[in-house]
């Protein structure tokens, strides 16, 4: 909006006018409420009289025990409660420094000499080994044993002081903490039908087997695991078997954990291709972590024995397969 677009259109020229007069109007009477304040302020202020300021002047000018910058307490002549000394020369300084450390060390002293009266063989004038003499002793029937239990033995003692029940011992035998060893497991036979377990029993169980068979390094092993597992969990086995492999050094996967000491069956088979294959799918994400793990994942495929359509299906799955088929050829 600009003066000349005002003066031509006499319309706009008016409510400009208008306006104009609102703004002045809330101006003054916003002036008026200032004024308004300004005046009840000034009534408010207590103006001290000349004399008063006078004599406070006079008096902080023949006193010299009053200044204008001493607070209220000094003033007031405020003393403290009990009166504190300070040394004053050396011979006193070294004095309380002496005190201040009998002082700090007299609770130690007094903690160590309870800690030895508590020690003592001899507790309120009874002597420990009378005490220990009155104790009656419960022996079991029976020879002797030829060695008594060390401090260093981890095993419970080899003479109990006293009997306990069946039940007792059967409770014991269920808090003992079990060890994991490593040792090759008995084949099972090929009537022995695998146990009925659920997914998360299973999956728990496979994760237990991976982890034993790459510490015992035993190629037996690996088919025992198949033969302890329903034929749904075959494929999760390969899944996890494969995985591990693929991860690690190229030491575990030279120990072939997937190839097969029986003949194939058709479900045999199956599991193989859809293990591998759910590894496939994620092998070049992978390997953004695992340079090599294109290369181990074709070691482990190899040591399958795939035929040509099962390679070629499987490496159709992965997102570079022409690089994966040249590794599997």
């Amino acid at each position: 909006m600009d003066v000349e677009s005002i003066r031509l259109d006499p319309e706009l020229a008016h409510e400009t006018m208008v306006l104009l007069k609102c703004q002045l109007e809330s101006t003054k009477k916003v002036i008026k409420e200032l004024r308004a304040e300004l005046a009840a302020a000034k009534e408010a202020v207590v103006v001290q009289p000349p004399e008063a300021c006078a004599t406070f002047f006079l008096k902080c000018l023949f006193d010299s025990t009053c200044t204008p910058n001493q607070d209220d307490l000094e003033l007031r002549e405020y003393a403290t409660r009990s009166a504190v000394t300070t040394p004053s020369t050396i011979a006193e300084i070294h004095k309380a420094m002496d005190q201040a450390v009998k002082e700090k060390a007299a609770p130690v002293k007094d903690s160590y000499q309870h800690q030895v009266r508590v020690m003592s063989p001899e507790v309120h004038g009874v002597v420990v080994s009378e005490l220990v003499a009155t104790i009656p002793l419960v022996l079991l029937p029976g020879p002797l044993p030829e060695t008594c239990p060390t401090l260093e033995s981890s095993g419970p003692p080899l003479r109990p002081m006293a009997r306990a029940g069946p039940a007792e011992e059967a409770k014991a035998l269920e808090s003992r903490q079990k060890h994991l060893v490593f040792v090759p497991r008995t084949k099972t036979t090929d009537d022995a039908a695998p146990v009925e377990m659920t997914k998360q029993q299973a999956t728990k169980k496979i994760i237990e087997d991976v982890k034993e068979f790459f510490a015992v390094r035993n190629l037996d092993e690996a088919e025992v695991y198949f033969l302890a597992f329903p034929f749904a969990y075959h494929s999760k086995l390969v899944d996890h078997l494969t995985m591990r492999a693929v991860e690690s050094k190229e030491a575990d996967v030279q120990l072939q954990p997937l190839r097969p000491r029986r003949g194939e069956g058709t479900l045999f088979r199956c599991a193989f291709d859809e293990g591998l294959a759910s590894i496939a799918e994620i092998i070049d994400d992978i390997a953004v972590g695992v340079p090599r793990a294109l290369k181990y994942f074709a070691m482990v495929v190899k040591s399958v024995s795939l035929d040509d359509d099962r390679r070629t299906r499987l490496a159709s799955k992965a997102l570079d397969s022409e690089e994966l088929l040249a590794l599997l050829s």
